[in-house]
């Protein structure tokens, strides 16, 4: 199932323009404090670096989970 109209008059729908602050995140790919801003492929890769890790020690009762960010 595609959410498609079944009828689209493109000819009477404006386009959208850019804000001047996405234009310049797009033309730098950097927010104003510094952070990369992301495609959602990139996004997708950034994030598959991050593990999530459960450690289980006999002598200790409770669990640990430690995050880690290989990038």
């Amino acid at each position: 199932m595609i959410f498609t109209d079944e009828y689209a008059d493109r000819e009477h729908v404006l386009q959208a323009t850019r804000s001047e602050s996405a234009l310049e995140k797009k033309r730098k790919k950097k927010l104003s404090d510094g952070t990369p801003v992301h495609s959602f492929q990139t996004l997708l890769s950034e994030m598959s670096t991050i593990v999530c890790s459960d450690a289980i020690v006999p002598a200790v009762p409770d669990a640990f989970i430690h995050y880690n960010n290989n990038s």
